[in-house]
């Protein structure tokens, strides 16, 4: 004799999206525009489908033989083998990337990576260096490997299941660094010589997974597992986790300690290893004035510095307003002088590429160049500092573009564009005109900087002997120098490790640049007349950008200033040294164990240029770390079940395989992965199944009660099929939905097939009711969705709606709970419902909710037939970050419904109006205006038994909402009069009063006036990807209440204030004012 609870309720939300919106798309939400249309073939190797479009060819096969080689390794390493093959999506660029389809969440800008274990697909962009591709495409096949062994690649993967064991953060990611690097590589070391430092090193090893840090420092803890235990144990923890589906158990099994005794082994060694350090080196603070503080708490970084040629501004990006800006400020004392750019709010600069690139100033320092991301490409923009005015925004024919810098004349630029995956050189003239690629092969080249005299281009680039693309093997990146009047390339001599970020002096006799040559990022300068370098800085963490290899460095021409970015407290600030040549000491010697430096290499033709095959060079590159993830603002930022996101990722070259111990060091012979051995064809899309999620239950007061959720895709996310039902009893009752979505084109459409039932909630809610209207609603609903950005898109809908409609019988009683009878057929209704929307959104996640931005919507649904009435939506939300943690929140919303057989509209509950009950407001018109400070209540908070769980960023607010409904009418109710919500009732004069639509009735007066308030306190918490929120609030007295029925002429509805079920406590329809409401509710916040 079970009653309907937990198996109704999932079944509702399952299908709540069916009701009234099957025809529309997403109410908010920003947009994947496919701005290009891919024409995708398929290569096919041993264990993996490599999907490329045109212009990839070269560099999918490349891909091919990487995924090969990491699959022979890794299969050897972890004992374990695919039984399919493994979809590898592979995209020609970032902006390529951020348009895929087969994550709907937008992909922000500092994601490298993603592994959908659903399908075990790995997609992934070509960001121009194959050193960086080898590490994101290893990083990401680790993850199929722990998707294949943790949750197998059958039907049971693809099942929902919110409860089912899910591996934490640094175990999957810091194995997959682990397993991409190998041992803690300089900027891994950077980040725990930080840690320790300063303090933010987790005390617990399950504490990892609310670090900024978890890459790094997940990776740093395999490290020690590997070096204490072996690389073998590695694959056994692995594999045990996968059989006994707990973490510390496999631990425990694999190498006999649980996680508390691990975690205390791991930190003392990190200390141990790190803080005796600390003495050999500098805090930058030392010899350099810091100009920007992120413990001030307005930011996490500040990158891509750029200082004026006079040396006294500076320009930079940061995320002081949870946005990726750019500032302009004094480079003397870091005083801000104003924002230049907002990005990442509007289409022209829906992305300003700060991690790989840099920003130029002018040489009479009127104007910067720099890249952001418009529509489906990069462009240049040129802004005019002092008016704070992009004058031009030049477009070229390429993939993406970074790194401009402005020829000493003024009229030209270089910068690093990217076709096809392949990075290159480009010249083009400031107007837009004469773009020219001086460089045209595979390797890497980047940080391009002219000469004072106009003559030569300097840069960082790959190429050199420890390349070979024969083999895929790729050197450091070295500094190089192009010729602008022989044409040729020459790389510089006295190089270690990596050179990165030239920067030239005034008269053009030295190069400042980042090196790592001594185990750490720092500042060096070469005298080009003696090819000798000096070492000017040795800071104790880093001078880095997020990247390893992102530019970290500006050189002022004329007032002999360096700026530079450096890793302190967990973030990125930007310091300043006054005539660096006078930090210029001796010469740098490098320690003879490391091997000879790079001699001045013979002059090399680039159009001629072809890949040396006589050395065997290795290849590995370097995360951006967690860090990254803190610095993701985007719904990507909070993981997803069965997804891994992988960072984007830089370069640091040394062997990926040889870090990894002796017997998983050999590489087989490279001619087995020859692109001859591979097959293509074209590809035809297929659908497979995404997931399967159901629930199932018996309940006396209405029988079998089920719901079930299919949803199916091809590969390519391009084509997806929703099936989905929830059973009440009987399939004439029941909510069913199949839906079909195209996306493969910049116009999204679809079409769905829909039954739903009307009033089940309502009647849950309102037991005080004796009879009610049952509708079921069957048609077909047809949607476009047209983006223009990322931000804005216009909707058009329609639907073809059959309504059926019952008297029901309602009793209540606590035995038997909520029973229905039908009594009899009220007729049915035909009608056609068009709908236009107008939508906009740029708002930032925090972990319940947004944060910052704003969104909007404006709607019109007019509605022809035996129904007639239009309605008219405005829904506008606004919010105001400060000081990153705490928020202010503002919603305005209106409803109107005009016409013959116009609608009511409730609002009241916790979603809405919260000193209301649910649905206790009704009107053919309404109006609601929300405001809510949001702050961090409790940042941490884990409980033991019985219910060991761990909620972190527990969020108060505080808040006030004020809203009306009312309406014109002024007659007493009639049958049917209402066509939304027959439980419904009307306002007379600004006076609330609710009828059950089934007949005539007199209308109860209710004093007062319309407008309504309540205050109130909230806690919300994120729990999986469930956000749980618990209100509490109270109504502020301005007349409106709600309002209780005269059971005159109005059958069933008892009279009275208040009425006595048979079994159960009296239910009181009014409202006291004075009563305080409770709401615990499962939803993010507005």
């Amino acid at each position: 004799m079970a009653r309907l609870t937990i198996p109704l309720l999932a079944a509702l939300f399952m299908l709540a999206g069916v009701r009234e919106t099957v025809a529309q798309s997403d109410y908010f939400g920003q947009n994947k525009v496919q701005y290009r249309n891919f024409k995708w073939n398929i290569l096919t190797t041993s264990h993996f489908e490599i999907f490329y479009y045109d212009g990839e060819e070269e560099t999918a096969n490349d891909a091919a033989r990487m995924a090969e080689r990491s699959y022979n390794r890794l299969s050897r390493l972890l004992r374990h083998r695919f039984s399919e093959p493994i979809p590898i999506i592979l995209y020609a660029s970032h902006a390529d990337f951020q348009q895929t389809n087969i994550l709907t969440d937008f992909l922000s800008e500092g994601t490298g990576g993603v592994t959908e274990f659903n399908k075990s697909r790995v997609f992934l962009p070509f960001t121009g260096s194959y050193a960086e591709l080898e590490h994101v495409l290893t990083h990401e096949l680790v993850h199929a490997f722990q998707g294949d062994i943790l949750y197998g690649n059958g039907p049971s993967a693809s099942v929902l299941n919110p409860l089912a064991f899910s591996a934490p953060l640094w175990f999957m990611e810091g194995m997959a660094e682990y397993l991409s690097i190998g041992r803690v590589d300089e900027h891994t070391d950077m980040w725990l010589r930080d840690a320790a430092l300063q303090g933010y090193l987790p005390p617990s090893i399950p504490e990892m997974d609310y670090s900024f840090g978890v890459y790094r420092f997940g990776q740093g803890l395999w490290t020690y597992i590997g070096e204490r235990y072996g690389d073998e144990k590695v694959g056994e923890i692995l594999r045990k986790t996968g059989r006994l589906r707990n973490v510390e158990e496999a631990f425990k099994s694999s190498i006999g300690k649980d996680l508390k005794e691990l975690s205390d082994d791991w930190t003392e060694y990190v200390r141990k290893t790190y803080l005796p350090q600390i003495a050999q080196y500098d805090k930058p603070q030392k010899f350099a004035r810091q100009l920007t503080d992120i413990r001030k708490g307005k930011a996490n970084f500040h990158l891509a510095p750029a200082i004026s040629p006079r040396g006294d501004k500076m320009v930079f990006i940061s995320n002081q307003s949870l946005y990726n800006d750019m500032y302009l400020a004094s480079a003397i004392d870091g005083s801000i002088m104003r924002k230049l750019v907002e990005g990442e709010r509007s289409a022209d600069f829906e992305s300003l590429r700060f991690f790989t690139t840099s920003i130029s100033w002018s040489p009479d320092e009127k104007f910067i160049a720099f890249p952001a991301k418009i529509g489906p490409q990069d462009a240049l923009y040129i802004m005019e500092v002092r008016r704070r005015k992009v004058v031009r925004r030049i477009k070229v024919e390429l993939d993406g573009l970074s790194s401009p810098a402005w020829s000493p004349d003024g009229k030209h630029l270089v910068f690093v564009g990217l076709k096809g995956g392949q990075s290159d050189l480009y010249t083009i003239d400031v107007n837009g005109r004469n773009l020219k690629a001086i460089t045209r092969d595979r390797y890497t080249d980047r940080d391009p900087v002219w000469s004072p005299d106009g003559k030569k281009i300097a840069f960082s680039t790959d190429r050199g002997p420890a390349t070979d693309f024969h083999n895929l093997t790729f050197g450091h990146q070295q500094l190089a120098l192009y010729d602008f009047e022989s044409g040729e390339i020459q790389l510089l001599p006295d190089q270690y490790g990596k050179s990165i970020s030239p920067q030239w002096s005034e008269d053009g006799s030295k190069i400042a640049f980042v090196s790592d040559r001594t185990g750490i990022s720092n500042v060096f300068i070469m005298d080009l007349n003696t090819g000798k370098s000096y070492q000017i800085t040795n800071i104790l963490t880093g001078v880095t950008n997020v990247t390893a290899v992102g530019p970290a460095i500006s050189w002022s021409q004329k007032g002999n200033r360096l700026i530079f970015t450096a890793l302190s407290w967990g973030g990125w600030d930007v310091f300043a040294i006054s005539d660096p040549n006078r930090l210029m000491k001796e010469p740098y010697v490098h320690p003879e164990t490391a091997g000879p430096p790079i001699q001045l290499a013979p002059p090399q033709r680039t159009a001629l240029q072809t890949a040396p095959t006589d050395s065997m060079g290795r290849s590995a590159e370097v995360p951006i770390d967690t860090a990254s993830t803190a610095l993701d603002t985007t719904p990507d930022s909070v993981a997803l079940p069965g997804m891994r996101i992988r960072p984007l990722t830089t370069d640091l070259s040394d062997s990926t395989l040889s870090q990894i111990s002796g017997q998983y060091r050999e590489l087989p012979d490279t001619s087995v992965w020859s692109d001859g051995t591979f097959k293509t064809r074209p590809y035809k899309p297929r659908f497979t199944l995404d997931y399967i999620g159901g629930n199932a239950g018996y309940a006396t007061n209405i029988g079998f009660v089920g719901s079930s959720l299919l949803s199916f895709s091809d590969v390519l996310g391009n084509h997806n099929l929703l099936i989905g039902a929830n059973i009440f009893g009987s399939i004439t009752d029941a909510d069913l939905l199949a839906q079909y979505t195209n996306r493969s084109n910049r116009t999204n459409w679809g079409i769905a097939l829909f039954q739903y039932r009307f009033d089940l909630l309502y009647t849950f809610l309102s037991p005080v009711l004796t009879q009610t209207q049952t509708q079921i609603n069957r048609g077909v609903g047809v949607s476009i969705s047209r983006p223009f950005s990322r931000f804005n898109r216009f909707e058009l809908g329609v639907q073809g709606v059959n309504r059926t409609r019952e008297l029901v019988d309602v009793s209540f009683s606590s035995l038997f709970g909520i029973r229905r009878t039908r009594r009899g057929s009220l007729g049915n209704v035909s009608f056609v419902q068009p709908s236009a929307a107008l939508v906009t959104d740029n708002i930032l996640y925090g972990i319940t909710g947004p944060i910052a931005g704003s969104r909007g919507r404006i709607e019109v649904m007019p509605t022809f037939g035996q129904l007639q009435f239009t309605r008219f939506l405005v829904d506008y939300r606004k919010y105001f970050n400060v000081f990153q943690r705490y928020a202010f929140a503002f919603r305005f919303y209106g409803m109107a419904s005009h016409g013959r057989d116009q609608e009511l509209f409730p609002f009241g509950g916790p979603y809405d109006f919260r000193g209301m009950d649910f649905w206790a407001v009704w009107g053919s018109k309404n109006a609601l205006f929300n405001s809510e400070f949001r702050f961090p209540l409790v940042d941490y908070l884990a409980f033991g038994w019985p219910l060991p769980l761990v909620l972190q960023q527990i969020r108060g607010s505080l808040y006030l909402d004020v809203g009306s409904a009312w309406d014109q009418k002024t007659s007493a109710i009639q049958a049917g009069q209402y066509s939304g919500y027959p439980n419904a009732g009307t306002l007379t004069n600004g006076r609330l009063v609710r009828g059950n639509g089934l007949g005539p009735g007199t209308i109860e007066e209710v004093s007062g006036g319309p407008v309504g308030a309540s205050y109130g306190f909230g806690i919300s918490s994120r729990l999986g990807f469930l956000v749980l929120k618990f209100d509490i609030a109270r109504q502020i007295d301005l007349g409106m209440r709600p309002a209780w029925y005269n059971n005159e002429g109005l059958p069933g509805i008892p009279g009275g204030i208040e009425s006595e079920f048979p079994g159960t406590r009296s239910f009181r329809l009014r409202q006291a004012l004075n009563d305080n409401k409770f709401f615990f509710t499962i939803g993010a916040d507005f």
